[in-house]
């Protein structure tokens, strides 16, 4: 589920695509790890386990001609039931190639990572599905190009439709090696800016199957989004890498609870060089507790973690939140949480000085229903989370 809300959302699996890719890099490490789940005593690692169960919601929705349906959703946010008693319907979205671009290449890898690890009947199964919402997305997106309507379009939905499209491309590549998707990939290259993931693939092929031309740009491309990220660091007080330049701190942004950029540990894996690990460490520290509140953000860690995260099922059932949650955190009062709004209201009564004018690295209050500072996303916090602390603890 995504904190407040029952729904599956297609944004999820990039979630799985990083635990998809720790797999990759350590496998030794992640092939050893006990999560103490119900599949813990399976012939699959626990990590890949996971991976699956949340990949495997849309393989069962998958459309006989290979369409990807982006998620379930209720008809209405829960009130007051939990996940297992749902009252309202749930409905299916239709297929679109957007979510079968998505679909493709997280389905694509873990089909790599099956294969690696010699499990090569349920690789089969995930590289058939692969194909199948591939060639199904690379008609229908003909169709949407060719559509009266693509022109009302808005520039950077044909920019995040193009970036799937392009690392859907180079997963299904290395998988099947087959040419037609090299040339998807080379040909939508141009929008990698800020998304290292297709780079990352595309760098570590090996030479024979590569144009190098287009392997060194993608090597180029990684390592000055991973400059870019180590000068951004030494701008913060506190070594953040998750900011976007001109944007408020904090609510679903997660600035301050996100541990470092993905882009560091691509860096640090392809060259070796410990200013990318210095930097990710010290980016991690802030979310870890070494903020002004000495709080942990994320559940059931440290001597003072968050305590009450927007998890429905634990706050109505009257149990303690699972651990490993870790929220949205402090915000930008001033933007997310002005005087005008009911929670800037309560603050500005409550608190001295006045909330709203409280620095936002010091603007979190452990309330359970403010959703900008308690919710949390799958893809987003915890996912990342869960990747930058699993590269530190899995390098040798």
């Amino acid at each position: 589920m995504d904190a407040g809300d029952f729904d599956r959302r297609i944004h999820h699996l990039a979630g799985t695509r990083l635990y998809l890719e720790l797999m990759e890099l350590y496998p030794d490490y992640f092939n050893n790890l006990s999560l103490n789940i119900p599949e813990s005593k399976n012939d699959l690692p626990d990590l890949l386990d996971e991976s699956l169960y949340g990949l495997d919601v849309y393989r069962r929705l998958q459309m006989p001609d290979g369409g990807i349906r982006g998620g379930i959703e209720s008809s209405e946010h829960p009130n007051g039931d939990v996940s297992w008693q749902d009252q309202f319907t749930n409905m299916v979205y239709a297929p679109d190639h957007w979510s079968s671009y998505i679909y493709a290449g997280v389905a694509a890898r873990a089909a790599v990572v099956l294969k690696k690890l010699g499990k090569i009947d349920k690789a089969r199964v995930w590289e058939t599905s692969a194909e199948n919402a591939m060639v199904w997305a690379e008609v229908e997106y003909e169709r949407w190009q060719a559509s009266p309507d693509y022109a009302k379009i808005r520039n950077n939905t044909k920019t995040k439709v193009s970036i799937e499209r392009n690392l859907a491309a180079v997963e299904l590549y290395r998988l099947t090696q087959n040419k037609r998707w090299h040339e998807v990939y080379l040909s939508t290259r141009n929008n990698q800016t800020n998304r290292t993931e297709a780079a990352f693939i595309y760098a570590r092929l090996d030479k024979s199957i590569v144009d190098e031309k287009a392997q060194q740009l993608a090597i180029n491309t990684l390592m000055t989004e991973a400059k870019n990220l180590v000068e951004l660091s030494g701008k913060s007080t506190y070594g953040i890498t998750n900011v976007s330049p001109g944007k408020a701190l904090g609510n679903w942004e997660s600035s301050y609870s996100l541990p470092a950029a993905e882009s560091l540990v691509r860096a640090h894996y392809l060259t070796g060089d410990q200013q990318y690990l210095k930097v990710m460490i010290r980016s991690a520290l802030f979310s870890a507790g070494a903020n002004p509140m000495n709080l942990c953000l994320t559940t059931g860690l440290g001597a003072n973690p968050v305590l009450h995260p927007l998890h429905i099922d634990s706050r109505y059932t009257g149990q303690p939140a699972p651990i490993g949650i870790t929220v949205c955190g402090p915000n930008e009062i001033a933007v997310y949480g002005p005087p005008t709004s009911t929670h800037g209201q309560r603050l500005n009564v409550e608190c001295t000085p006045v909330g709203t004018k409280w620095p936002s690295a010091e603007s979190y209050f452990d309330v359970h229903r403010w959703a900008g500072m308690n919710e949390y996303v799958v893809d987003g916090n915890i996912a990342a989370t869960g990747y930058i602390w699993g590269y530190l603890a899995s390098r040798k």
